[in-house]
């Protein structure tokens, strides 16, 4: 399967998980904003080397934004902000030279992704609000045939979507 770890943290530096330096990064969420922050060091240290980059994130204008606010106790439009927030962000970063595409998908993720060229993190969500029990992410190595499976996943989330940037 090429399962290496199970891990319960979310800062990659934390993880030894390089995203300044892999040729590739794709970066599935439904937001992606709180991910960002956590990790915009490397982010932005990949940005001035002009690697790209991709997000596939849940478009703000979706049908599963509201109820994704529901799901966590938010008022209607809170993901929604915070998706326009990461991508006009992700626009003045592109203005300045980054190499980063955007695609917007009208369906939530079942599960976050992190694919680099040698491994993919795939991170679970709670059922349950709240952020006080972080959830498990599982890292896969790319020998594996999971490996595979996941970048299939992500290419056809990518066709499904609107491309953005």
């Amino acid at each position: 399967s090429g399962l290496s770890n199970i891990v319960f943290k979310n800062n990659l530096s934390d993880l030894n998980i390089d995203i300044v330096n892999s040729d590739n990064l794709v970066i599935v969420m439904n937001d992606g904003k709180n991910f960002s922050s956590n990790n915009s060091t490397a982010l932005y240290k990949r940005y001035a080397n002009k690697k790209l980059t991709q997000f596939v994130i849940l478009n703000p204008e979706s049908d599963y934004e509201p109820f994704l606010c529901k799901q966590h106790g938010k008022e209607i439009g809170f993901y929604k902000t915070k998706i326009n927030d990461l991508i006009n962000d992700l626009k003045i970063r592109k203005n300045n030279g980054a190499n980063i595409e955007i695609y917007l998908s009208d369906f939530s993720v079942r599960t976050s992704i992190i694919l680099t060229d040698t491994k993919a993190i795939v991170g679970t969500y709670r059922n349950s609000k709240g952020k006080d029990n972080t959830p498990p992410s599982y890292i896969y190595e790319k020998d594996g045939c999971e490996f595979n499976n996941i970048i299939n996943d992500i290419e056809k989330l990518k066709k499904l979507s609107k491309k953005e940037l």
